[in-house]
């Protein structure tokens, strides 16, 4: 028996083994930072072999730290808004069967485009805005780029599902100015 002259130990191999795993642990983490791509290719061939214990393995820390999972998706969506705001409006089109799939930058593209303002009363849409089909699904409408537009929250829930050129008299005559051509 012998005693390490780093840490203490007691050991009768060759080497101390807690330094050694410790050394191991050390040389590892760094070949993983000079050589990333290696160690995607490692990790991919590894998850593409092991898929369900893996999958069983991320279950079982879900479950173990929901709390933190919470966190962490709260954190996402609130850095992301734009892309999770796209991301569920392709969810729900997914999930209805209506076709068609939004571009991730389309909020960014909208907003610049409509110069922040809304696309019906032209007040300026802050943080408070909503994505809005111009000719509503439920009339036909497609589930695209093209027929999007951003409205503030307001706007939106009194266009609801009416046509465009329905929706668009009412605001007028609301505001006393007759029909818009």
């Amino acid at each position: 028996m012998r005693i390490c002259k780093k840490c203490g130990v007691l050991f009768d191999s060759r080497n101390c083994p807690e330094c050694h795993r410790r050394m191991n642990r050390i040389c590892a983490r760094q070949f993983r930072t000079e050589h990333p791509d290696l160690k995607k290719e490692v990790d991919a061939k590894y998850h593409a072999a092991n898929k369900k214990a893996v999958a069983a393995r991320i279950k079982k820390w879900r479950s173990n730290n929901k709390d933190r999972v919470l966190a962490i998706l709260r954190r996402y969506r609130h850095s992301h808004r734009e892309a999770f705001i796209v991301y569920t409006q392709n969810r729900r089109a997914k999930l209805r069967k209506s076709g068609g799939k939004l571009s991730a930058n389309l909020i960014s593209i909208l907003y610049e485009s409509q110069k922040g303002l809304c696309a019906c009363c032209r007040k300026p849409l802050q943080d408070n805005y909503h994505l809005d089909h111009r000719m509503p699904i439920a009339l036909g409408g497609k589930h695209e780029d093209w027929n999007m537009q951003l409205l503030t929250q307001h706007c939106n829930s009194k266009k609801w599902a009416k046509h465009p050129d329905e929706y668009e008299s009412q605001s007028a005559n609301n505001r006393g100015l007759g029909r818009v051509t």
